[in-house]
């Protein structure tokens, strides 16, 4: 629902594209702040991963690259923590 550009107004099939088909649902400002999400939640793939619950995933992100930092835990060869 995020990524479809019809509640933008815009009708799509196949290669024909009619923007003002619909009326809009939501606006051009929201639907890309959306996108910028999505894009930005694409880059902390790991936070889905984990067993645990880290408080402070996505929240935190690296000052240098952009990029989320998320939590990791494991066990070395001792199966120690």
């Amino acid at each position: 629902m995020i990524r479809n550009k019809k509640y933008l107004g815009e009708y799509r099939y196949g290669e024909t594209v009619v923007s003002g088909a619909y009326s809009t649902v939501v606006s051009q400002e929201l639907f890309d702040h959306a996108q910028e999400r999505l894009q930005r939640n694409k880059r902390a793939p790991a936070a889905a991963k984990a067993k645990v619950d880290y408080f402070l995933t996505t929240k935190l992100h690296c000052g240098r690259c952009g990029t989320f930092m998320v939590g990791e835990s494991g066990t070395g060869k001792t199966t120690k923590i």
